[in-house]
């Protein structure tokens, strides 16, 4: 455990591991009321890291929070997350910090990128890419909230060769943007959402025309009132995309696994909550991480 001095309560919301085999973890800290995105460094034993920022937590100016993190293969540590306290300042945050806890200087103004465009509001991944990249996606508004992705370059400026020309692309899936994400060997991103959808974008940035309906597939339940997808992942050959979450039956939350290839395979879903209801794993929450969402 790592305790924030001067503050009333602290949450991690992602967890990775370090270069050095430390356990990193990226959340908020409410300090003297203001929410601060923080990030903390533990040994394997569990032990705060004493030359991490202080006491082996960092604290990153507020209004802030923190809902993903990844480690680059130099130490520094990518964290994605929101700056904003209001519908009408809420924008995405990047930000890197040095193996000791700083912000990196290198990186961004300070430290820090706010990705383009404005309408950009939350990112709650992040991972790092070859070279020193950093992909980070989330949630943008404009008349409705789509699935937003950044890729920087080490130095913090957008990667030209991604999305429209200005490192961001966006993606249209009917939901509340990515929540999840996972990167594929092939380099194409995989999003899912606490609505239901899976999505799939080509490593430039566009839609994957190849998968469900222009790049969106949606996972229907047969009894089900509601299926949220909380994590994403691809078989080892890539040849399956896997959407792990809940989906309600009954008027109880029951674990859900479903297995999609190209296209949508709801039998397939249907065979995995069967599997699951026979275990009797329900779950009775159907948001995968400790935190407060700040969405539109």
């Amino acid at each position: 455990m790592v305790s924030a001095p001067g503050c009333s309560q602290a949450s991690a919301a992602a967890v990775t591991e370090a270069w050095n085999g430390d356990v990193v973890m990226a959340g908020t800290a409410t300090c003297g009321g203001t929410d601060r995105l923080a990030v903390a460094e533990l040994t394997p034993s569990g032990a705060p890291v004493g030359g991490f920022g202080t006491g082996g937590l960092a604290l990153l100016a507020g209004p802030s929070g923190g809902y993903g993190v990844a480690t680059q293969p130099d130490g520094k540590i990518a964290v994605a997350g929101q700056t904003g306290n209001s519908k009408s300042t809420y924008r995405c945050l990047v930000a890197q910090l040095t193996t000791a806890g700083a912000l990196d200087s290198s990186f961004g103004s300070k430290g820090t990128v706010q990705p383009a465009p404005s309408s950009c509001v939350v990112e709650y991944n992040v991972a790092a890419l070859g070279e020193g990249d950093v992909l980070a996606s989330g949630a943008g508004f404009t008349n409705q909230v789509v699935i937003e992705a950044t890729e920087l370059l080490p130095s913090g400026a957008p990667n030209t060769s991604f999305g429209t020309g200005a490192g961001t692309a966006t993606m249209d899936d009917g939901s509340v943007g990515s929540q999840t994400m996972a990167v594929l060997g092939d380099g194409e991103l995989l999003f899912g959402s606490t609505h239901g959808t899976v999505a799939l974008m080509t490593a430039s940035g566009a839609p994957d025309t190849t998968f469900g309906s222009d790049g969106v597939s949606t996972l229907s339940v047969p009894g089900s009132s509601n299926t949220a997808v909380n994590g994403v992942a691809a078989s080892s050959t890539g040849g399956v995309l896997y959407a792990a979450g809940a989906t309600v039956i009954g008027g109880r939350d029951e674990l859900m696994v479903g297995a999609l290839q190209g296209v949508d395979q709801p039998a397939a879903v249907a065979k995995a909550v069967k599997a699951a209801k026979k275990t009797g794993k329900g779950r009775r929450r159907r948001h995968r991480r400790h935190r407060k969402p700040k969405r539109h």
